[in-house]
């Protein structure tokens, strides 16, 4: 992991890494050892998924960390993640600008698919899986990434901002086995023929 990188994670989500690496194992053993999938378990380590108990007390066994300190700092009433803003826009890192690419060349061609079979709306990155396999094809490796988002907006309001700006509200639900209210607020700036989010505020609607 590069310093720059290393230097936005908090110090749990660092020594969670130092753990797993003295420990010689992959995401993907991680996985099987306390039942999630090894995308979620990596979101864990960046500090942008938020485990439960029970998943503390098994990671504590499988890194050999105080399950006492994991709950600790992140505790299900204690922790809450600061998701996004781990690298810059647009990335620099080769892998994550490919995924930039990919959005940039066919993030409106997939929009309007997934308008037309859904309707209006946007998808849901709290309720999501990923899913990452080698395949072969043609005698070459490749890989294969599978997204599961759930899609459901009751109402969405758009006005213009300074600076050409826009700003958006969000109404809606997650699509679990108990559907959870949201609301989202955000705030999109111009950089040329496309935008960036300034800031963005999401709030699960309790009640």
């Amino acid at each position: 992991m590069c310093t720059t990188l290393k230097n936005k994670l908090p110090t749990l989500c660092q020594t969670l890494f130092e753990a797993k690496a003295a420990k010689r194992i992959t995401f993907a053993d991680i996985g099987k050892k306390i039942d999630k999938d090894e995308v979620w378990v990596a979101a864990v380590f960046y500090g942008q998924a938020k485990p439960e108990e029970s998943d503390l007390k098994k990671l504590s066994v499988v890194l050999d960390i105080k399950e006492n300190y994991l709950t600790t700092e992140l505790g299900t009433k204690t922790y809450f993640p600061d998701r996004g803003g781990l690298f810059q826009m647009p990335p620099t890192d080769p892998v994550i600008y490919r995924f930039y690419e990919i959005l940039q060349v066919y993030g409106y061609p997939l929009k309007a698919i997934i308008n037309e079979k859904f309707g209006d709306g946007i998808m849901s990155a709290i309720d999501f899986t990923a899913k990452v396999d080698k395949i072969e094809k043609d005698d070459h490796e490749r890989v294969k990434i599978t997204f599961d988002v759930a899609h459901r907006i009751a109402t969405l309001d758009a006005q213009p901002s300074i600076n050409n700006g826009i700003i958006v509200m969000v109404t809606g639900e997650l699509l679990e086995t108990n559907a959870q209210r949201f609301s989202q607020a955000f705030q999109l700036i111009p950089e040329g023929s496309t935008y960036w989010v300034l800031n963005d505020v999401f709030r699960l609607n309790y009640g």
